[in-house]
């Protein structure tokens, strides 16, 4: 049975004081990345000055999914967002070190 695939990823978030953490889990590809970005988005216009993307529980990353996750920071950060990864998914860890793109997205050590 084929199913609906924006049901492949679920988005949670929470939101404390200033900050939001955003739970992924399932496949961040092009028929789910553009929920990640909009997510992204509704919460930079709430004001939240940093968000934690929580990939842990990303099965699978392709392309689009990579993209949205380099869209959601070049955009966070123009509004004055902080966006990092605290947690990824060893599938997506491998990808995220193929690309190089492991220290763009990754929070620093002293948050």
């Amino acid at each position: 049975m084929v199913g609906d695939a924006t049901m492949n990823l679920d988005i949670t978030t929470e939101r404390g004081n200033g900050t939001s953490t955003v739970r992924l889990s399932g496949e961040l590809d092009i028929a789910t990345a553009p929920r990640l970005i909009s997510t992204v988005r509704e919460l930079t216009a709430d004001g939240f000055r940093r968000i934690e993307l929580d990939c842990g529980d990303v099965a699978f990353i392709d392309s689009a999914g990579i993209r949205a996750l380099i869209v959601s920071k070049n955009e966070a950060s123009q509004r004055g967002t902080r966006l990092a990864l605290v947690a990824t998914s060893t599938a997506m860890s491998r990808v995220l070190d193929m690309t190089g793109l492991s220290s763009l997205l990754a929070a620093s050590a002293h948050n």
